[in-house]
């Protein structure tokens, strides 16, 4: 709970927090949801999604016959089984200090290798709940302990009723005292905030979907308490209620570093053991976060804006997203059920972050649908897609052709920071994971907040910045102020004047085809004619003067000062374009 903590460390009053939750106050309470960092009071008001998601069945193990596949299957790409063996292979951690993250997740690795299980007994029946559930945040600093609940879950589902690995008395006490959420509270709030702040969705997950299943081991087991049975208790609506909201509107906490994958962690244990009417809904919510990232990725990298954890807004590493370790070991997944797929993961063999969240999406047994997969996989022909948050939120725009993806930066809130914008960028196919090695635009504002970095149409970005190009990269022609750069089979022509940066992407095909100017009665290399073109179409309109001409001789109008909540493009070819991203659809665009 980042910014209720730094907010009240700042000085947010006491009696200003006894008075918001005084009857009455409620016309306040969105003040207080900017101001302490809240979670989504409802669904923002977004239009339908138009790119809709691929419906294609799919085979999909049982958890335990999945696990039995991680096994022993032989694969070309052993990834999922190479995670598991890397943490069953760690020594068992402190569990006060290492409880969160690191513990529960040795403890299933050595379980399902079936390595030091006497030691790992022990080990469970000596632990109690480190803290208690829910933020941590400064009057609460005892928080937290709903990130160990998913993954003891997984312990008792997986191996509950295997008492070779899991003796009956650890599963008792695992059951007793480990897993300390059950029955039919629902609980929205952030502990010790006097139903004041409304708690965020990984947390609510982490807590809501172990009570959930924690009430279903019970009762399929025999008890007859009222508060076990999820129907009648209404945890079961509560939480399909949650996941589609989720999946309508788009995750609060979207592209978060790091509580996506905690996110997907607590639905994909739902959607592994929960009862149909849940475990449907999440795998819709899965199924719907990853189709967008399949629209927003490059060969599983990624550089999207974001809300939540503005301190993380430097990093550099294309591959360092949560969201891409979890698509990693789905990916994997797709070889072993085709050794011969080549897949993106030839590209991030060297994956090194977030492979805490890469181990808990490799055992349990969702699958991508095909489209998805095969999407980020080749992610190849012209595409050009939109997907809006709602109003006051970043969207994200991208643009694709053959061997790249434009990612716009998004836009700054103006207020806390909680949306976080990025540089636009150009990915091409040649596997570099740093923005320092892609041409992006620098934004000119030094206030992050203050971004809009949306200027991004079919084939080309623009933006009030400085323009970066690699340092190895040589021009292969100029003229005027264009310069071209030869990347393989793409050509990236780019623009800097005025404080204003243009860049146009095409590929050799493309290029061959519009490229047709001639000088002294023969035809210039590829590489000159685009220049000299495109110098020539815009002899008249800088950068700055909010016009450019692509090479195709589409007219491309921008304000590259729009306001926060305005697209920057104003109109292609003349046609005015619905500029408030508060009326955009959930996505929209068109794909090859």
């Amino acid at each position: 709970m980042e910014q209720l903590s730094s907010r009240l460390a700042l000085g947010v009053p006491a009696a200003a927090l006894m008075l918001m939750v005084i009857p009455g106050c409620e016309i306040i309470r969105p003040h207080t949801t900017r101001l302490l960092g809240e979670a989504r009071v409802s669904a923002p008001d977004v239009r339908p999604p138009e790119l809709t998601l691929p419906d294609e069945p799919r085979t999909q193990l049982g958890p335990h016959e999945h696990l039995e596949q991680l096994v022993n299957a032989e694969a070309r790409h052993r990834f999922p089984l190479e995670l598991v063996q890397e943490w069953a292979d760690r020594p068992l951690p402190d569990w006060q200090e290492e409880g969160k993250v690191q513990a529960p997740r040795v403890l299933l690795a050595k379980l399902i290798l079936g390595v030091d299980i006497p030691e790992v007994n022990e080990y469970i029946q000596a632990a109690e709940p480190w803290s208690a559930i829910g933020s941590t945040w400064s009057l609460r600093p005892r928080g937290d302990y709903d990130f160990s609940l998913p993954p003891l879950t997984a312990i008792l589902y997986l191996f509950g009723e295997d008492s070779e690995r899991l003796y009956p008395e650890t599963r008792d006490h695992l059951l007793e005292v480990l897993l300390n959420q059950e029955g039919d509270q629902f609980q929205t709030t952030v502990p010790g905030s006097m139903g004041l702040v409304t708690e965020t969705e990984n947390h609510i997950l982490m807590t809501e979907g172990p009570r959930y299943l924690k009430n279903q081991w019970l009762a399929e087991r025999g008890s007859e308490d009222p508060v076990h049975d999820n129907k009648q208790n209404g945890m079961e609506e509560k939480l399909v209620s949650f996941l589609e909201e989720m999946h309508e509107a788009g995750p609060f906490e979207y592209n978060s570093y790091p509580y996506l994958g905690y996110t997907v962690m607590a639905v994909a244990l739902l959607e592994a053991f929960a009862e149909q009417p849940v475990a449907d809904a999440a795998r819709t919510f899965l199924d719907g976060i990853n189709w967008e990232y399949a629209l927003g990725s490059s060969h599983l990298r990624r550089y999207a804006p974001y809300r939540r954890q503005s301190r993380r807004r430097d990093i550099a590493d294309l591959h360092q997203h949560p969201h891409t370790s979890v698509m990693a070991s789905w990916m994997a997944w797709r070889e072993f059920n085709d050794p011969a797929t080549k897949t993106a993961l030839d590209r991030v063999a060297e994956l090194d972050t977030n492979r805490h969240h890469a181990f808990f999406a490799a055992i349990m047994p969702y699958r991508l649908p095909e489209p998805t997969a095969e999407f980020v996989d080749t992610g190849s022909g012209d595409a050009f897609v939109r997907i809006a948050r709602g109003p006051g939120v970043s969207p994200e725009i991208y643009s694709r052709g053959k061997g790249y993806m434009i990612s716009a930066g998004g836009t700054g809130d103006g207020r806390d920071g909680q949306i976080v914008p990025r540089p636009t960028t150009v990915m091409l196919n040649d596997g570099a994971r740093d923005l320092d090695d892609v041409v992006h635009i620098v934004p000119a504002k030094e206030d992050y907040r203050q971004w809009n970095n949306t200027g991004v149409a079919p084939g080309v970005a623009v933006g009030r910045g400085r323009l970066h190009v690699p340092g190895e990269w040589d021009p292969a022609a100029q003229a005027g102020e264009w310069y071209v750069y030869e990347r393989g089979d793409v050509f990236v022509a780019a623009v800097e004047l005025d404080g204003v940066a243009v860049i146009q992407v095409l590929d050799r095909a493309d290029a061959v085809e519009k490229c047709t100017t001639e000088t002294e009665g023969r035809r210039q290399e590829i590489a000159a004619c685009i220049a000299v073109t495109l110098a020539r179409k815009n002899s008249e309109s800088p950068p700055a003067g909010g016009r450019v001409v692509m090479l195709d001789g589409t007219e491309v109008q921008y304000d590259v000062d729009a306001p926060l909540d305005t697209w920057v493009i104003a109109a292609v070819d003349g046609v005015e374009q619905e500029r408030s991203f508060a009326r955009w659809p959930r996505n929209t665009g068109t794909l090859p």
